[in-house]
């Protein structure tokens, strides 16, 4: 998969979430300089006092999906500053829907976008959920990263919260757009054992349901998240793992809030008791409302069968290698036919049976199927799901 394969857009209008603490023309100058903000008060053989200096910048978690995105987004949304609502999915979904609204500084048009993105499946499991107006009202920028703002201000606003985060695994396909949208963000990404992600994506209402289905799920998003890496610097790209977080919560916890510039927060350990219950599968939903589980980790050693894992590291050795887990089996390998078997039978087979349980999806589905309907034509509705 190329770096950044989401299609590109002209030049796009930014948002300056700098709220006058420092000058934009001084930020960039420091940025391409490689030297930091705090470089301004630095005098010779004098170390300057450490001083946090809060932003409103948006920040974007990302994760394979059932990497813990989910979990560490309950954790900084109980942060006293930091909003971080259900996905959004308004970047994946309507991205490529962009060419056919038109012209977005025309009232009517931009007023349509922000009602089919709030009608969306997902944006119904917002508590509280967001007002049309107010979102309108906020919008700085007529584009898509301005009605995003807007949308995330809303809901931040109604927390009492003065910054967003938005966590949507697959918005990392678009991480081109959101660095043209808002040059200042900052990416939080969750690394996980793929295996684990693999057994976890297995019992889901979504995602492949074979090992080689999961593993290059798995690998496509982390060599997506290296490309991310490469192309921001240190300041902007922060990298924690999964088992650290279960593992020492307050530590890894209080280097993210290091990384936002936020004072670390006791509150975010107490994710659990947020009273609106956070909208996934069964099990997850559950998880989320209780205490950190410390031992949800290395479970593929007892619950994975001895095949899906070969194949898993068949697939995906090079990655884990990389991210420096353990492969345990010798020089995996799969055949022409197995891979085709797994892709093209095996794979669509059981992921269409897993869609028929799936009815969040299905209405998901059937409302992105109506928008595209009354946007575009048959062949070009055909032609976006295809390319989705």
């Amino acid at each position: 998969m190329e770096c950044g394969a989401a299609p590109r857009v002209r030049q796009l209008a930014t948002l300056d979430f700098s709220d006058g603490f420092r000058s934009k023309v001084t930020y960039y100058i420091l940025m391409l300089s490689g030297n930091s903000v705090h470089a301004l008060n630095e005098k010779e053989d004098v170390m300057p006092p450490i001083v946090k200096e809060k932003s409103n910048y948006p920040f974007f978690i990302f994760g394979c999906p059932r990497s813990g995105s989910s979990l560490l987004s309950r954790m900084l949304n109980a942060h006293p500053r930091l909003a971080v609502p259900f996905e959004s999915h308004v970047l994946s979904m309507f991205y490529p829907l962009l060419p056919y609204y038109g012209d977005l500084r025309k009232a009517e048009v931009l007023e349509q976008l922000v009602c089919d993105i709030l009608s969306t499946d997902v944006m119904r499991d917002w508590v509280p959920p967001v007002n049309k107006n107010n979102v309108l009202s906020l919008v700085r920028v007529n584009n898509l990263g301005g009605i995003m703002d807007a949308l995330m201000r809303s809901w931040a606003q109604s927390q009492h919260k003065q910054r967003w985060g938005d966590k949507t695994p697959w918005h990392v396909q678009y991480w081109p757009q959101i660095l043209q949208y808002f040059p200042q963000t900052q990416f939080i990404h969750i690394m996980r054992d793929g295996r684990d992600v693999a057994i976890s994506l297995f019992r889901a209402r979504f995602g492949p349901k074979t090992a080689y289905g999961a593993a290059k799920q798995w690998d496509k998003y982390i060599q997506e998240i290296e490309c991310l890496k490469r192309a921001v610097s240190e300041q902007n790209f922060y990298q924690i793992r999964y088992e650290d977080l279960l593992q020492d919560p307050e530590a890894t916890l209080s280097a993210i809030c290091d990384f936002l510039h936020e004072d670390y927060s006791p509150h975010m350990l107490e994710f659990y008791k947020n009273p609106n219950l956070y909208k996934t599968d069964h099990t997850n939903m559950n998880n989320l409302a209780k205490p950190l589980l410390h031992q949800n980790t290395m479970k593929w050693r007892t619950e994975m069968t001895d095949r899906d894992l070969y194949v898993f590291e068949a697939v995906a050795q090079s990655t884990l290698r990389q991210q420096r887990y353990e492969v345990v089996c010798k020089n995996p390998s799969l055949s022409q036919f197995e891979m085709l078997s797994s892709r093209f039978l095996v794979g669509p087979a059981k992921k269409m049976l897993a869609l028929l349980r799936n009815r969040k999806g299905q209405i998901d589905a059937l409302i992105r199927w109506r928008i595209m309907a009354r946007l575009m034509t048959v062949d070009q509705v055909l032609r976006t799901f295809r390319a989705s």
